[in-house]
């Protein structure tokens, strides 16, 4: 397990959320997985998160509360974020902007390969 990253994907539609999470144990990651971003908080305070996938329309706690949340505890200040979201309104993508999301993928252009090239741009840094 040493040296494997963990990545907490957060999403409220099971069909969306465990394809990716299975895709990336495929690809040599850690993944886990939580429904909304109350289950997403537990999670990342029981494990060690490199990475986050957010969905941002979620119930009980949507992403950008979580977003906040996180943002608020020192440890979590500089974790990395990426957006998965069916949205593209601009105050939304600003609002996520001032909380440090690193990548925004549109759930309507989404693919599984970009998904992987984005997750290793953002965990290993540009390829050589």
């Amino acid at each position: 397990m040493c040296g494997m990253k963990t990545i907490l994907v957060v999403d409220d539609t099971a069909v969306f959320r465990e394809p990716i999470a299975a895709m990336l144990r495929t690809h040599g990651f850690v993944a886990l997985t939580a429904g909304d971003g109350a289950q997403a908080l537990d999670q990342l305070r029981q494990h060690g998160v490199d990475l986050v996938l957010l969905d941002v329309a979620m119930p009980v706690m949507n992403g950008l509360d979580f977003l906040e949340a996180i943002r608020a505890e020192p440890v979590y200040a500089h974790l990395l974020v990426v957006l998965l979201t069916a949205m593209t309104e601009n105050e939304c993508v600003a609002r996520a902007a001032q909380h440090g999301v690193r990548d925004c993928l549109l759930k309507s252009r989404f693919s599984l390969d970009d998904l992987i090239d984005r997750v290793n741009r953002h965990l290993h840094g540009p390829a050589r």
